[in-house]
């Protein structure tokens, strides 16, 4: 019988090519599934982006494959591969059987001490180190070093194989399980399948942190895409097949193209899209690098948004300079100046508040959600003694704190100003030291005649977090010495309220200013021993911790009303940010954006000589803190503030409804890194949040009130409200955040007045 002729399809470029067309559509689908609602423009770009990239990538992959395997069809090479392995196996005895079993526990062994010694270094590394290149290198180095640390153990694992084969051998029943070398393969996965389980249980919260899902769901389509390729080969080795599939991809690809090439030059949904999806967001950015001319980070082309490609002073990143006829944010048109009016700390106020120097006290709970307090309409009644205090005092319905997380918090609340404008050392770990040359909420109040102590409840703010507590005559860490003698999560509330008790029952010829700071209900979250169980879920745990702050914060309320009964006092209760356990905070509960759940925060002052009641229409800052601290007990003051004074409301002069309240996500450790430190920036009014994503260019606009998980963006169905937010921020922006061309003069106001002058903070 004659050689069957050989096949001339183009059978490994068809193999290489239907790889690369697969994992493609493989992540073209997670794409559009994570994606939700995405118009069929923006999908079909998408697409553009994905075989603009995937497809040389695959095609790279696979010929870098072929010159190392040095054969054709790299495919044919890996299968042969496969088959091998399954043979070695299935066959061989027991002394076999046996060295391969010590050889994979000692695997197993390896890699798990190995990766666990790993993973706690770089988790503090990352947490410790601030500059980029140097989390890489150190995490390198550490993870090397940790795998070469416990080799021996490897060694010596296996090394008993020769010792153990001749154990076995004379054991008819190991004789008889080792007969082939599978089942002592499968015990060695099984104990390495423990040990993954032991390490992902004993660190499940760190893990759940971890950015792995993306990698992971990126990995999984890509091995789709490789093996649906592979079996597509074997039928493509045919000359009109082969033909066809390539004609069919090509018009695709021309499809995909025009879906591309028909997006606008800014389109904010399609970049919004582009952003929430997994490879897309890759190609994106793959693109991004090729096209981006003046490396400003933004293309031209494909909806990119860069309206003057060779000018890097101009892009969606940039700050509009309001009223100079030049659109510097490419988005259509020059912002139009908003008047922002001065703050005030200086309101006239009734005796006796306006006579005597009341003793203060302020008291936060690190990470308590406004949403989960029930004076605010919780319905678990988590927080009877915080409820019971709120009947005493003015509560405000619509307190924000300025950033997202504590760091991004407490500078600002204790000095008034925004991130941007707080004076902040250099260091190689987060937080920044906050520098003397800041003026701070304490210092006034030191200045002022009074004893100023704070009591806080672990080294962050201490050690950690230099600076922050400049101003303090004491610093209480006795509750914090009990956190660190008992392990990284425990609940202390108790101790940081004894280590209060001392403070407020002690007879002193000042005035006190005291800071109590409780931590309970940060993350991660347990159980408390001490509070109900209301689930497992790290909703339910946060709540059982909020329980617990509450009851054990009772006796210090109540220390503070007896030890003051006769003349009284001025209480303020808060928090620093939110926390949120949406879908769309699933991994972290607050700290990486400005959204209303993460900002929301329960907010009360109270003091005899002020009515109780409720704001309820007029929007607030935890930086309007310090003017309204300072107006009332006629603090005094040496530098400008951002907020204003709160002593119209807490009076019943009426409300402000129209209000603004500004937000930062400031990271200044990005300056380090060679990028932009101030990530995003927000306004909101009583019922609209307007933020600005500076990272990805994309603007939203949410009806907090209505939607208060800001899941539908109103950004094109109310432009008006859009554009007049836009103004707001962007004038604001440039007053707090200004970045002058060099020898530039400062943008300015309609009336001649520059926008460093005062006559125009609010």
């Amino acid at each position: 019988m004659p050689d069957r002729a050989p096949r001339t399809g183009i059978g490994p470029f068809s193999a290489m090519l239907s790889a690369g067309l697969f994992s493609v559509l493989a992540l073209w689908t997670v794409d559009l599934g994570v994606g939700g609602e995405a118009r069929p423009v923006h999908a079909l770009a998408s697409l553009f982006f994905l075989v603009a990239v995937v497809v040389p990538a695959v095609l790279l992959a696979a010929l870098f494959l072929r010159v190392v395997l040095g054969r054709e069809n790299p495919y044919a090479v890996l299968a042969e591969r496969v088959v091998a392995l399954a043979r070695m196996l299935v066959r061989g005895g027991p002394e076999g059987g046996f060295r391969l079993l010590l050889t994979g526990i000692g695997l197993a062994v390896w890699f798990s001490a190995s990766a666990v010694a790993s993973f706690l270094v770089c988790r503090y590394i990352a947490q410790e180190v601030v500059q980029a290149k140097f989390q890489a290198i150190l995490s390198v180095a550490a993870t090397a070093g940790a795998f070469v640390l416990f080799l021996p153990a490897f060694l010596f694992i296996s090394g008993l194989g020769g010792l153990g084969a001749s154990c076995a051998a004379r054991i008819p029943v190991l004789r008889l399980s080792w007969s082939r070398r599978v089942f002592p393969v499968l015990l060695g996965i099984g104990l390495a399948a423990a040990a993954g389980g032991w390490f992902l249980w004993q660190f499940r919260e760190a893990v759940r942190l971890s950015p792995w899902q993306t990698p992971a769901a990126i990995l999984a389509t890509l091995l789709v895409g490789f093996s649906a390729g592979g079996v597509l080969a074997i039928w493509l080795d045919r000359p009109r097949v082969a033909w066809v599939f390539a004609v069919a991809f090509l018009s695709l690809a021309v499809l995909a193209s025009a879906g591309a090439i028909l997006l606008p030059q800014r389109d904010t949904h399609a970049r919004q899209f582009f952003q929430r999806t997994l490879g897309t967001r890759l190609a994106w950015k793959v693109m991004v690098k090729l096209l981006d001319r003046d490396r400003d980070g933004y293309m031209h082309a494909f909806a990119g948004g860069d309206c003057a490609p060779d000018d890097r002073d101009i892009s969606p990143a940039a700050l509009d300079i309001p009223g100079n006829g030049i659109d510097e944010d490419c988005d259509g048109a020059d912002v139009v100046r908003a008047t922002l009016k001065r703050g005030r700390w200086d309101y006239p106020l009734p005796g006796p508040l306006g006579d005597k120097r009341l003793p203060v006290f302020l008291i936060t709970d690190d990470a308590l959600a406004a949403r989960r307090v029930g004076f605010m309409g919780y319905k678990r009644d988590i927080t009877p003694n915080i409820d019971e205090l709120s009947r005493e005092c003015v509560s405000f319905d619509k307190a924000f704190s300025q950033g997202p997380s504590t760091r991004l918090s407490f500078g600002a609340t204790f000095t008034g100003l925004f991130d941007t404008q707080v004076k902040l050392g250099e260091s190689l770990k987060v937080p920044h030291p906050l520098l003397a040359e800041n003026h701070t909420l304490a210092e006034a109040f030191q200045q002022a005649g009074y004893e100023t102590v704070a009591v806080v409840p672990n080294a962050y703010f201490t050690s950690r977090w230099k600076g922050l507590l400049q101003g303090f005559d004491k610093v209480d860490t006795s509750g914090a010495r009990t956190r660190a003698r008992q392990g990284p999560k425990i609940h202390n509330a108790k101790q940081v309220t004894d280590a209060a008790l001392t403070h407020v029952r002690r007879k002193r010829t000042k005035p006190l200013f005291l800071w109590v700071h409780y931590y309970d209900n940060h993350p991660p979250f347990a159980q408390p021993e001490d509070s109900t169980l209301f689930g497992t879920s790290r909703s339910d745990m946060y709540d059982a911790e909020v329980e617990s702050v509450d009851r054990n914060m009772k006796p210090l309320l109540e220390a503070i009303r007896q030890a003051n009964k006769k003349d009284g006092y001025i209480l303020v209760f808060s928090s620093d940010h939110g926390s949120t356990f949406d879908k769309k905070h699933a991994k972290h509960t607050h700290g990486y954006d400005l959204q209303t759940s993460t900002v929301h925060v329960p907010l009360l002052i109270c003091s005899r000589y002020i009515k109780p009641r409720r704001i309820q229409e007029t929007p607030v800052s935890l930086i309007d803190l310090f003017p309204t601290l300072a107006n009332l007990v006629a603090l005094p003051v040496e530098a400008q503030f951002e907020g204003t004074s709160l002593v119209p409301l807490l009076l019943g002069q009426g409300e402000w409804p129209d209000r603004y309240v500004f937000h930062q996500f400031y990271l200044k450790e990005k300056i380090d890194q060679g990028t932009e430190p101030l990530l995003g920036v927000a306004v909101r009014n009583g019922r609209y949040n307007y933020l600005w994503d500076r990272r990805e260019d994309l603007y939203s606009l949410y009806d907090w009130v209505e939607d208060p998980n800001e899941r539908t963006n109103l950004i094109e169905e109310r432009p008006a409200i859009a554009r007049k937010m836009d103004s707001v921020l962007k004038t604001w922006l440039m007053k707090v955040y200004h970045k002058r061309k060099a020898g530039g003069p400062a943008p300015q106001d309609e009336e001649g007045g520059s926008y460093d002058d005062p006559s125009l903070q609010y």
